[in-house]
This record gives C-alpha cells, structure tokens and sequence, in this order.
C-alpha cells in the first residue's frame, strides 16, 4: 500500500513513471483487504473478493495475463474510492449561510476576530416609521428586482441666503425625495461646508453622489423670479414624469409644504407615510424635518449644553431671548427690517416680563445692539462668542469664521421658554423649532406683538 501511494505522488512529478506487475497485484491485495475492513459497515464487497480470486497464485498461474486484471481492478477500486468520497461529502451537514470575514491579523488564529454577516436587514431601532421608505425604497420593487437609486439634492455655492432661507429650502428638498422615493443629500460649500458643525441624524445626507446620472437643475425662486410654484407641483402630473432624470438639483428659497399637501397627487403618498394632514404645515414640519436631517456635531454640541448650564434653566430660571434682526445698514444688500432706535422696544419688554429668576440671551445681526444688551441687562444676559456674521452677505472667510456662532444661535434659540423674533426666515425658523408653540412674539415696526 505504502508503495502505490508512493508510486502515485511520484507519477504526479513524472508521468512515464512505472510500477511492476507484481508491484501493482501486492498492493491491489492490500488495498482490498483494508476497503473490506473499513466500510464492511456501509458498502458490499463480495465483487472484491472475486477480483482476489482473479488473483489467487493457485487458480492464476499466469502472471501476464494477472498484470493486465491487476490494471483493471486497480482502476474499478481508485473509482469506487472517488465514488464514496461525494457520497460523504454529499451527506455532509451543510454550513449555515453566513459568510465570516476575517478582519484580524493577530499572531495566532484564535485572537483572529471574527465578523459574521447574517442574511437579515439592519435593526433600526425607534426610526419614525414616515422614513422607513426613505432608507428602504431604493433596494427593491413590486417584482424584487433592484431599483435604481435616484437623488433630490439641495445645492448651494453661491447666492443662498442665510440660514432660515438654506433650510426653508432644505425642508422643502426632504419633501420632494420623500413624496418621489428618492435619496435627499444636501451639498453646501458657500461660504464652507457643514463639516465639524452639523452632522446628518436620522437622514444620511453627506454621502457622494455617484458619478455619470443625468441631472436637471430647477431654482424654485418664486418670489424673485416669479416662476409659480403651482407649476412646478402640477395637480395631475406626478414630479417623476416631470423631471425624470436621476438627479434633481433644488435651488432658490422656496416653502412648500402646503402645496404639496393640498395637491392629490402626493397628499395620500404622506398619509402612508405617517402625517395628519390637518397638522401638515410649514411651521409644524419645518421643526419635524430639521431635526431629522440634522444634529450638532460633538463640538458644538458641548458648546450647546455649556450654553444651556449658564442659562440655569434647570434650576427653574426663565430664559428670555430675542432673535433682533436689523437689516442695513448693517448687512450688505439688506433693506432695513427693524431701525436702530427700535431697539428700546425689545428693552422695555424684557423689563416688563422678567421677574424672579430669569436670563436673558439676544441674537442679532448688529454688533451694537449686542452690546447695548449687555450693558443694560449685565447680570442676567447670556452671549455665545463669535463674530457676527450673515452667511451670505459677508466675505467667505468672516462668514466661515461666524458659521458656528450663527449655528449655535440658531439651536439656542429653539431652547428659550419666551421668545422674540424678527420678522425674518432665521427667527420663524427658531420658532418653529421649539417644543412648544407658546410665548412666541414678534419685533416688528418698533412694537413687540405676541405672535403665538
């Protein structure tokens, strides 16, 4: 047996290697005797011991004839081996379908780490059901065939606006991709990216965009371009129809939430995915959708919960806050939204309101006016440091140095128990963002009016 295994590997290196007759019938003896005595349990083998017989010295004294069988049964018993090799190979317990990917490259393989990929989708723990369609919509259709991804992407490189009017859009954007089952990214390089500041939540909305889709541009401007919005959301025609590449670029400053929920072709689309109708509106989804599609980043979120500290708000303090937006002269290309003398209004309203234990935080676009507030409520104001700055008014290098003042006030704000706003994107922003609608006044013509 030792020399046909022998013989075997050495006919592997040279293939006119031979064996002698009475080589090959030794061990074709061999051989038979162990195949009988290892699977006499499994496996009949009365026709081995007929090809001994063929064998046998006495019955077969013709060695010649006895070399030319000893070929064939050695060829019959190599065959019955490979035969009961898949048999066992067959019969063998199958795996489960898991594939493991070794990601260790430890010394010794048991301090090898192991990740096991299950054939189950991710968990998604506590995510609204309304974007459930969101994250899925793209894997497969009604057939189980792969769909493929398409994207509503807000852009902005130039000409966007401050913070309010960036996120009346972006809301707006969240929207079309929702009601057309498309991914929603947003791209914002002007005057910097978000990157350190804000941090996509429940929508990933920083992935690439992947090369090579087409791609239509639509700036939905409507008040500066006087292009009507009810066009571009047509009562009979579905957006996909309209704009059927694979990539909507949203431009512009545009709100309309209203539109698409009074328009039948998407209202019962937002019904499946959640929403009441009757509360589906701009003040009440804008903070729905913010908080969505963003979250600060670690960085400015501990400059947030250092803010909310000061604000003693957990030892029953009221925090008083006032979003006062001036306009020019103060922001370039701005008309005057409240004058500089109006000011006092927003004074002698804190006055009158704040008793007890109180702190006062004031945002606005007018460096003065900040500094007048702390002269006047030095004990009791909060500030969060930082040039002032307007996002799309100032030079790119001043706006990129105020984003995260701009940023962080914006979040402050939402976090007040009385809230004063301008009559400006920014400021109904911050309102709309706070947990409760209530105490919420406006700073409008030298007056402060209660607006919810």
């Amino acid at each position: 047996m030792r020399r046909m295994r022998k013989f075997s590997e050495d006919l592997l290196r040279d293939p006119n290697k031979s064996m002698s007759d009475e080589e090959m019938c030794d061990d074709v003896e061999s051989l038979n005797s162990s195949l009988n005595s290892s699977f006499s349990d499994s496996f009949s083998y009365s026709n081995a011991s007929k090809f001994r017989d063929v064998y046998d010295d006495k019955e077969k004294p013709k060695r010649a004839m006895g070399a030319y069988s000893c070929r064939r049964v050695l060829f019959l018993t190599l065959a019955v081996i490979f035969i009961m090799s898949c048999l066992v190979t067959l019969m063998a317990p199958r795996p489960k379908n898991k594939t493991n990917i070794d990601i260790g490259h430890s010394k010794t393989h048991k301090e090898k780490e192991k990740v096991i990929l299950e054939d189950e989708p991710l968990a998604a723990d506590n995510f609204p059901r309304e974007h459930e369609n969101q994250q899925n919509m793209h894997m497969a259709n009604d057939h189980g065939e792969a769909k493929k991804e398409r994207f509503v992407v807000y852009k902005c490189n130039f000409g966007c606006g401050g913070w309010g009017d960036r996120t009346k859009a972006i809301v707006t954007g969240y929207l079309i991709a929702l009601v057309t089952d498309r991914t929603f990214l947003i791209e914002i390089t002007h005057p910097c990216s978000l990157d350190g500041i804000l941090e996509p939540n429940k929508v990933q909305w920083n992935r690439e965009l992947p090369k090579g889709l087409s791609t239509i541009e639509v700036k939905w401007d409507v008040e500066r371009y006087g292009k009507e919005f009810i066009e571009l959301v047509p009562d009979k025609r579905h957006m996909n129809e309209l704009f059927p590449e694979d990539v909507i670029v949203v431009r512009g400053q545009i709100a309309g939430v209203d539109r698409f929920k009074d328009n039948p072709v998407y209202a019962e689309k937002i019904k499946s995915l959640g929403y009441d109708l009757s509360t589906f509106t701009q003040s009440h989804i804008y903070g729905v959708f913010y908080d969505l599609i963003f979250k600060l980043s670690p960085v400015m979120e501990r400059r947030f919960q250092e803010f909310a500290q000061i604000s003693k708000k957990h030892e029953g303090y009221h925090l008083f806050c006032a979003q006062m937006r001036m306009g020019a002269p103060y922001i370039r290309y701005d008309p005057v939204i409240n004058k500089r003398e109006t000011a006092s209004a927003v004074w002698d309203f804190m006055k009158e309101n704040a008793h007890g234990k109180y702190k006062i935080f004031i945002s606005t676009d007018a460096e003065d006016v900040r500094k007048e507030a702390k002269s006047i409520f030095p004990e009791s104001i909060i500030d969060n440091e930082g040039q002032i700055t307007h996002l799309d008014a100032d030079n790119a290098d001043d706006s990129c140095k105020g984003l995260q003042k701009t940023l962080l006030d914006f979040h402050a704000l939402a976090y007040c128990d009385t809230l004063v706003v301008s009559s400006s994107s920014f400021g109904f922003g911050a309102a709309y963002r706070k947990d409760e609608y209530a105490n919420i006044y406006l700073f409008y013509n030298g007056t402060v009016l209660k607006f919810v």
